[in-house]
């Protein structure tokens, strides 16, 4: 399961999750939900991404399978026409960062974004203009992260404090083992990239599955790490977990934004069903 966030955009939450074949749309705040059947094998999709249009004031799904080591199609699903259609395209990229589910692409300034490798095996982070609907490179912070350097790891993707942000591990069983957090402070500039944290806690440097989730006004950071949510305060270095009442794993996750936004659906999933916030701690 996972869920998105549109900074800057018009706002409205969208939960979605694969079930028998099929992505669901959920609007938590209305509690309308709507079934959609992907055009591929879900099994077989590598990336997803849910993103606004401003251009047409609409919502887009997009998935996408991966073959011979590139995206040959890509397929789009319109809230707005209730409808699919099918982009050919050919981008030679490969996304390892993938699990069992397909790696959910963070929106940001109109593009969807993932990591992946080119066909040089270069790191890099691939974008999806969702009004053109092409894709295209943006650019890391330094060229010797993509090249002959095994030591570094990039992790994670988010927008956490309103800019694209990246998490890189460094020298990751060596003496100077970290993660550095990037911040692009001007959209597509890469001379804008600048370092904001260095982060050496134990409970995130052992931790090979985790991913920027929040900032908050206080400056602390939440992070969703081995299934739990972790809160990092950039102050003192400290990461303390918050731990569920409910002894819950978490798949997968993002921030929401309330909104009335309706998906025509006309269907709502029970009014006794609980869902829990969290708030600024």
């Amino acid at each position: 399961m996972g869920f998105m966030q549109w900074p800057g955009v018009p706002a409205i939450q969208f939960w979605y999750y694969w079930f028998l074949d099929n992505y669901c749309l959920l609007n938590l705040a209305t509690r309308e939900y709507k079934m959609i059947v992907v055009p591929q094998d879900p099994d077989e999709l590598c990336i997803c991404g849910l993103a606004y249009d401003c251009n047409s004031d609409d919502y887009k799904l997009i998935v996408s399978d991966e073959s011979y080591d590139k995206i040959s199609a890509i397929q789009v699903y319109s809230l707005a026409s209730d409808s699919w259609k099918s982009i050919p395209t050919c981008i030679p990229y490969t996304f390892p960062y993938r699990s069992y589910i397909p790696e959910s692409g963070v929106f940001f300034n109109g593009y969807l974004h993932w990591l992946a490798l080119n066909q040089s095996i270069s790191k890099v982070i691939v974008s999806f203009d969702v009004s053109d609907e092409r894709f295209k490179e943006v650019q890391l912070p330094n060229e010797s992260w993509k090249h002959g350097c095994q030591a570094i790891f990039l992790e994670s993707l988010g927008v956490p404090e309103g800019r694209l942000c990246v998490l890189v591990k460094k020298d990751y069983f060596g003496p100077d083992a970290r993660l550095e957090f990037w911040e692009m402070l001007d959209y597509g500039v890469e001379e804008s990239w600048t370092r904001r944290y260095i982060i050496t806690h134990e409970i995130i440097m052992m931790d090979n599955n985790f991913r920027m989730m929040w900032s908050f006004k206080n400056g602390k950071f939440l992070f969703l790490s081995s299934g739990t949510l972790a809160l990092y305060d950039p102050e003192d270095g400290s990461v303390r977990g918050l731990n569920s009442k409910h002894d819950i794993y978490f798949m997968d996750g993002a921030s929401y934004f309330e909104s009335l936004v309706s998906l025509k659906s006309g269907t709502y999933f029970r009014g006794d069903d609980r869902v829990e916030e969290l708030r600024e701690p």
